[in-house]
């Protein structure tokens, strides 16, 4: 054990997403390293293969949450066979996390999700330690609205069960958004939970998201998105509304951010009638993801209509307006209309329809007119995604769970 962890109470966190990924850096690892200077942190996390098999990039991030007094402890990921996998990865991951609690005395579980917080399980009921259900969204829901799996399946039997029993074994709950926090008490498919529950939207590093300067700006009208397309997010009707502020200024621009589907980004462009000068798909790494949305005049985030979705908190949102950028969104996504039309930062449609959009591009442009936008998008972010606050709840949420088990 390292001496620098003897007078710190330990924790272990559970993520079935990688710490080689931009979502690991982003939303675990930057949350995990300022909690490590009072907390003797713990990861498990699986990575993987094409990332795994990155030998120079797993010891940087070894040394690198070595140095900030994490210790981590990676599991390789396994997709196929499809369920099997999973059981397989979940089962070798239970034992490891029980070994773990054993051995590290470990006094906090921290769950990232519904799987992870099932991993949790053997090694609170070795450890004795305190359980911390981190939602990040309503999982079995967005799976059978994204069509991942059956509704009224033997899976979503299983899962509801499953969430239902965590959600009552749970000590504190977190969630990403307020308009989530009543269906969690009311709604029967959660089982009533009756755990604290404390809202830590999915912050941002807001030191790297800040407006542009005069010198970055450009000339033409740039509407932009970034992220994955598909599943719950409504691309095709992002480029309509891109065509509509097209038709208000000419020489409109769209910027899509996009790592992985650049291909089925054009074909969804160019199916929709766009030329291919009229728009720029960008594989930006993590650190020119900031430049590139000070380059757009207004941010999109339109989705499917689901249940889901009050329990979402799209990271692109605290992005776009920490560079002082508006926002058009949809106003049953989690926080959104609270947010956008309550603090005048962009506005939400009520649907999508031709004379909808006419009406987002008009709102948009008279706040971009709004010599007033930029700092008003700031200080809604820092209000509620600042990275700081975020931490600072989470290690309340720690000391609070060691003093009630004093």
């Amino acid at each position: 054990m390292n001496n620098s962890s003897i007078h710190r109470p330990a924790s272990l966190y559970m993520s079935y997403d990688g710490m080689l990924e931009p979502l690991g850096q982003s939303q675990v690892i930057a949350y995990l390293t300022p909690l490590a200077k009072q907390f003797a942190v713990h990861i498990i996390s699986f990575e993987k293969q094409n990332d795994s098999d990155r030998g120079e990039d797993m010891e940087r991030l070894r040394k690198q949450l070595s140095d900030a007094g994490i210790i981590w402890h990676p599991q390789r990921y396994h997709k196929r066979p499809r369920v099997v996998s999973t059981v397989y990865d979940m089962l070798r991951a239970a034992i490891s996390a029980a070994i773990i609690a054993r051995f590290y005395r470990i006094k906090l579980c921290h769950a990232r999700s519904l799987l992870s917080a099932v991993m949790l399980i053997p090694a609170i009921i070795v450890g004795g330690g305190r359980l911390i259900f981190d939602i990040r969204g309503f999982w079995t829901d967005e799976r059978i609205e994204g069509g991942i799996i059956k509704a009224n399946s033997t899976v979503e039997r299983t899962l509801r069960w499953l969430e239902r029993g965590v959600f009552r074994r749970a000590d504190h709950i977190v969630t990403l958004t307020h308009a989530s926090v009543e269906r969690l008490r009311t709604d029967p498919r959660f089982g009533h939970p009756t755990a604290p529950i404390t809202v830590i939207p999915t912050c941002a590093d807001l030191v790297k998201f800040t407006p542009a300067d005069t010198s970055e700006s450009e000339s033409p009208f740039v509407v932009g998105y970034v992220g994955q397309i598909g599943a719950w997010y409504r691309f095709d009707e992002m480029i309509e509304l891109y065509k509509a502020f097209e038709r208000r200024l000419p020489g409109a621009r769209m910027l899509i951010i996009n790592r992985s589907q650049q291909n089925e980004v054009r074909h969804a462009l160019h199916k929709a009638g766009v030329s291919a000068d009229r728009y720029e798909v960008v594989a930006a790494t993590r650190a020119d993801v900031p430049y590139h949305v000070r380059r757009m005049d207004v941010g999109v985030v339109l989705m499917i209509d689901a249940f889901s979705n009050f329990a979402r908190a799209p990271t692109k949102l605290a992005e776009y307006l920490g560079c002082g950028i508006p926002c058009v969104g949809d106003p049953q996504v989690g926080d959104l209309q609270m947010i956008l039309d309550g603090e005048q930062v962009g506005m939400t449609m009520s649907d999508h329809s031709p004379a909808e959009r006419e009406r987002a591009v008009d709102s948009i442009l008279a706040l971009r007119a709004d010599p007033g936008l930029a700092a008003r998008c700031v200080a809604s972010a820092h209000r509620h995604f600042s990275l700081e606050d975020g931490v600072a709840r989470y290690r309340a949420i720690y000391h609070g769970l060691l003093d009630d088990a004093a």
